[in-house]
């Protein structure tokens, strides 16, 4: 199958803990040949305690895709995080080797499953990077709008995604990737400063609106969700330039901060 040419994207990967620097590598590398596009790896970090149940190593997928978020870098289009252990789940499955948002762009692939001691020789490590690449272009698959697929041999079809000797995305999940579909940046940062908003964070959600009105100054609701946080902060000034902005007016009239 022809490779389309896709549109200039720019991948990152973020390690959560220690992962192996030639695993990073490959993933890397995978990206770049499968998009034509950059790819970089990014520090490592660790998530958050909340984000890791308690009673084993566990993560919830939304919860991860959601962090990742924020570390998407401004300049990024999409980005796939790497866990070293532990299982992914949501609601309705138990167990999985990775997740993707279009919501969100981003990926996270757990090496939990994908790593037995079959890794250190040979034929486990060419075995290893078969399945790594199938799940690290599947999750991202994700981000693109793709659903899971029943074209044989494609990428997205999660059924029988490792026993295809070697998938490719099929013409139908090729031409949703080539739109380039995704929140966007500026969308993203709305989300995220709306998450926090709702969680009473306002200090954060003001940090994040100013990111979207910044990468989108038309955007009349983010202005508008900007003014509210900075009016549950005690600033009304800047809530009221905010409003105006919103509203596309100069002044606003005595009475509208009246509750």
């Amino acid at each position: 199958m022809t490779r389309p040419n896709y549109p200039d994207f720019v991948f990152c990967v973020q390690p959560f803990g220690v992962v192996p620097q030639w695993v990073l590598e490959f993933i890397s590398e995978t990206i770049e040949t499968e998009f034509s596009s950059p790819c970089r790896t990014i520090l490592p970090t660790l998530l958050p305690p909340w984000i890791r149940k308690k009673e084993h190593i566990s993560y919830y997928d939304s919860d991860v895709l959601a962090y990742l978020g924020e570390k998407l870098p401004k300049d990024a289009s999409r980005i796939i995080g790497v866990l070293p252990d532990g299982d992914l789940h949501d609601d309705q499955s138990p167990l999985l080797g990775g997740a993707g948002s279009l919501f969100y762009g981003t990926a996270v692939v757990t090496l939990w499953h994908l790593t037995d001691k079959t890794v250190y020789i040979p034929e486990g490590l060419a075995e290893f990077k078969r399945n790594l690449r199938r799940v690290v272009l599947h999750e991202l698959g994700h981000t693109f709008a793709n659903h899971h697929c029943h074209e044989a041999n494609c990428l997205m079809d999660a059924e029988f995604l490792y026993t295809y000797e070697n998938p490719a995305f099929c013409e139908a999940c090729q031409r949703r990737i080539s739109l380039g579909l995704g929140a966007g940046p500026a969308l993203l940062r709305f989300a995220l400063g709306l998450s926090f908003y709702r969680k009473g964070d306002f200090i954060r959600a003001v940090e994040f609106f100013r990111e979207a009105v910044k990468l989108s100054p038309v955007e009349r609701v983010s202005w508008f969700y900007l003014g509210h946080a900075y009016w549950r902060l005690g600033k009304a000034k800047k809530a009221e330039k905010c409003f105006c902005r919103a509203l596309n007016r100069r002044s606003l009239p005595k009475t509208f901060f009246y509750e």
